[in-house]
């Protein structure tokens, strides 16, 4: 099992303030488990997952990618 498909970031719900478990790489748009209402999805993508959270995602992705030295 990769990396992408067992980690998590919690996403606070704008509309009830619930905490949610939003997987790094899923298809769909996340939902907050309480009311229903979408998720923002942001994540981070490393070597070991960025294909599976943006190659193969299903929706739309926009990258920002950024190094230490710039």
């Amino acid at each position: 099992m990769s990396t992408a498909t067992t980690r998590a970031d919690t996403v606070a719900c704008a509309h009830c303030g619930a905490r949610n478990r939003v997987p790094a790489a899923a298809s769909g748009v996340p939902r907050c488990g309480r009311c229903h209402n979408p998720l923002p999805w942001l994540t981070t993508a490393g070597d070991d997952d960025f294909d599976a959270v943006v190659t193969d995602s299903t929706l739309p992705v926009l990258v920002d990618l950024w190094a230490p030295w710039c």
